[in-house]
């Protein structure tokens, strides 16, 4: 993570360059039979432009 002071936005912001890697661990209790679904929301911005934030849905299933 680059952590930068930024006058545009008055404050200090994190980022990341080229990609970054999120885990999650889950436990899940039991034998179960479950899903964890959720959306992940980004955003693409370079020196010259910035695309509108996106965002991908998702869906995990656990148990047997």
């Amino acid at each position: 993570m680059i952590r930068k002071r930024e006058d545009i936005w008055k404050g200090t912001v994190n980022y990341y360059e080229k990609f970054a890697d999120y885990v999650q661990v889950v436990k899940v209790k039991g034998n179960a039979v479950t899903s964890l679904s959720g959306k992940v929301e980004f955003m693409v911005v370079n020196a010259k432009s910035a695309l509108p934030p996106a965002g991908v849905d998702f869906s995990v299933s656990f148990g047997k």
